[in-house]
């Protein structure tokens, strides 16, 4: 399982950023932002 929050830098293009279980729960987490993956066959490269 891996676990991806949406970023937007300063290009306004969203991109999607592997984050650890630990840094949740140091963070304010919006849950539209949150992207779970169960499998790793399929990686986020770009899924918008």
């Amino acid at each position: 399982m891996k676990i991806y929050l949406r970023k937007v830098d300063d290009t306004l293009i969203p991109e999607l950023v592997e984050i650890d279980i630990k840094k949740l729960r140091k963070r304010r987490v919006k849950l539209e932002d949150l992207y779970i993956f169960l499998d790793d066959f399929y990686p986020p490269e770009n899924i918008w």
